[in-house]
């Protein structure tokens, strides 16, 4: 470095090293430097690349399904996304993808534009609604409506289709043996009848009173169970939404301009259409009056059975398709919609006037107003935050003086075990809202803070001020603990006895289930109805259902563990039915589709698995991390 500085500071020397350098980058270009041998691709497969446009593109589309479909997910941000991880399914779904076209590239298995074509025309969406036949203007609207260029989305069908053949080769041999199929019908078809008792704890003879000698020797058989487990004093900082909504303070022209902004969504009263309907005879007449009106023409001149012009709201229109097209986003003042058939004839009509709803006053809704402001503002300080924490931290600050800079106050336990339990027996609560604190504390050394930790809604960061390591306990500190656990041991031994007594009883057939019942005053239980693999009452308790289908022949016994420690289940299956052959024909058909269908599945499984193991997948990892952090960072 010294020699090329000297170099450099000759005027005549530093020029033609610069012109070297000028040289070299026009001869091999001046690429980012985070590409390598990608190019303008964060991902390869062979010759094809998912750019971080396209990657873009895909991950604003799953989100806006995302938003679409829950009111949960409707103020889903792309912050959040990343959050949750769903840029990295989007980028496993994108590279799943490639893998397809890249193997169907290979054995030239491509989609052919002949292909493409024919699946676009025989999409309804791009019909004309005049003509009822493909329409090109039509289909760039509809594409441009949905925020595709033709390109783009003729691309993507285009690599659907061919995705699609590779997945229809796959799968397309898949035939389950008709005897497979018998024999699976079989098994779901099984019609069973069941019947059983519980035995409780309560029910036998309390145990004998152990002796001091027997205490002893179980606490030393069982000392691990004793040992007090280590614990952690640990304090917590953590900070969400919620601590910066005190930060808002807004001005009345920020108010008025929110609610300028926002309005349409505060409306009082709803939207009005003023349109002209016209009802037709037959779906010819409808459409040449279509074309008239489209054109600029005058409804009265055409031959309509029935001409009206009125105005509504949009649930005051009865025929839906109708409604739809009427109120629809894209419909402005003389558009023309239909025709649509109703039980009177085709239906035809034009958008006369728009008559907006009328927004709540500003003073109405001021106090929402605000809070939406503040819950904004304080998503951005909560998101500006995350730098912060992370400066502090690297900056080797005490998590008490971290809080200080924050503003957070620092909370502090008792010490806690793994679970979050005190020795007392009491758990934390404030670890509930933070599950993730547990974990990181026991991998911390003492007195060190440790990285930020992300939750849905807060973040936090944890730190250990002292360590209580794990120690056996003296038998005289837990002695009537260990009673108390010797007991419900010889309880429990106790109990699973009594079980097999009775099921070896009812097996023999000496006795019934009613005379056990009797015996160790329990009760029978017999459901009315009989039971299958595919179709049982789901409020019998578990483990009866599972002892029901586990037994082979009628008469058979069982015990399962209740739904209480204290508690056995014993179980008879009373009488088993198989189906008839009739209907073992039809309950077949059902089971062949479903073993086919899991095959397939199972089969794609380890087709994408050759893939992944076969096809190299490149991974440009510092362009997503880049693309990462300026979503992340992208306030």
């Amino acid at each position: 470095m010294e020699f090329f500085r000297s170099l450099v500071s000759n005027k005549f020397v530093g020029s033609i090293l610069l012109g070297l350098i000028i040289l070299g980058m026009a001869v091999w270009g001046t690429e980012n430097i985070f590409s390598g041998n990608f190019g303008a691709s964060v991902v390869k497969v062979g010759e094809r690349g998912i750019t971080q446009q396209e990657l873009d593109e895909g991950f604003e589309r799953t989100l806006r399904f995302l938003r679409s479909q829950s009111e949960a997910n409707r103020t889903l941000t792309r912050q959040q996304a990343v959050q949750q991880g769903l840029l990295d399914r989007e980028i496993s779904q994108q590279s799943a993808r490639l893998m397809y076209l890249g193997f169907a590239r290979e054995i030239g298995a491509d989609a052919s534009s002949e292909a493409l074509a024919k699946v676009v025309r025989e999409n309804e969406s791009f019909n004309s609604p005049i003509t009822g036949q493909f329409d090109l203007e039509t289909y760039r609207r509809v594409l441009a409506d949905n925020r595709f260029s033709q390109v783009q989305y003729e691309n993507g069908l285009k690599d659907d289709l061919t995705i699609g053949y590779v997945q229809d080769a796959i799968e397309g041999a898949v035939r389950v043996p008709s005897d497979l199929a018998r024999l699976q019908a079989i098994f779901n078809g099984e019609e069973r009848r069941i019947a059983w008792i519980p035995l409780r704890e309560g029910s036998l003879p309390e145990p004998a009173e152990p002796t001091e000698e027997e205490l002893l020797t179980f606490f030393e058989t069982q000392q691990a169970a004793f040992t007090i487990p280590e614990r952690r004093q640990i304090s917590l900082l953590s900070v969400s939404t919620e601590d910066f909504l005190h930060l808002g303070e807004f001005t009345e022209d920020d108010i008025s301009a929110y609610y300028e902004a926002t309005k349409t969504r505060r409306l009082a009263t709803p939207e009005a259409r003023t349109f002209v309907e016209a009802i037709f005879v037959d779906e010819d007449a409808a459409l040449n009056a279509f074309g008239v009106l489209a054109g600029g023409g005058d409804i009265d001149a055409a031959s309509a059975s029935s001409i009206s012009t009125r105005s509504a709201m949009e649930d005051e229109i009865g025929v839906g398709e109708f409604r739809d097209a009427i109120f629809a986003t894209r419909a402005t003042e003389g558009s023309v919609v239909g025709p649509f058939e109703t039980p009177g004839g085709w239906l035809v009509g034009k958008v006369e006037a728009i008559t907006p709803g009328e927004p709540k006053p500003l003073e109405e809704v001021r106090e929402e107003l605000v809070a939406e402001l503040a819950a904004e503002n304080a998503e951005t300080e909560y998101y500006n935050a995350f730098n912060r924490f992370d400066d502090l931290i690297g900056q080797g600050l005490t998590i008490e003086e971290i809080g200080v800079e924050i503003g957070a106050p620092v909370l502090s336990f008792l010490p806690v075990d793994r679970r979050g339990t005190t020795g007392d027996g009491d758990f934390v609560g404030a670890f509930q809202d933070a599950p993730q604190a547990l974990g990181v504390a026991f991998d911390l050394p003492e007195n060190v803070v440790s990285d930020r930790i992300d939750g849905e809604d807060t973040s936090y960061v944890v730190s250990v001020d002292g360590i209580q390591p794990s120690a056996p306990p003296a038998f005289e500190d837990v002695r009537e603990t260990v009673r108390g656990r010797l007991m419900a041991t010889r309880q429990s031994e106790a109990l699973q006895t009594v079980a097999d007594a009775v099921r070896s009883t009812l097996e023999s057939g000496v006795s019934t289930l009613e005379e056990q019942a009797e015996l160790y005053d329990s009760a029978v239980v017999r459901p009315e109805a009989s039971m299958s693999r595919t179709s049982f009452d789901q409020t019998l308790p578990r483990p009866v259902l599972q002892a029901a289908f586990d037994m082979d022949q009628e008469g058979d016994v069982t015990v399962a563990q209740g739904l209480l420690p204290g508690e056995r289940f014993i179980v008879q299956l009373e009488s088993l039915t198989r189906p008839s052959p009739e209907d073992l024909d039809l309950l077949a058909i059902v089971s062949g589709a479903q073993l086919t269908e899991g095959l397939r599945g199972d089969l794609q499984q380890a087709f994408q698995q050759e893939l992944v193991e076969s096809l190299e997948i490149e991974t440009n990892a510092a362009a997503l991390a880049a693309y990462r952090a300026a979503i992340l960072d992208d306030q």
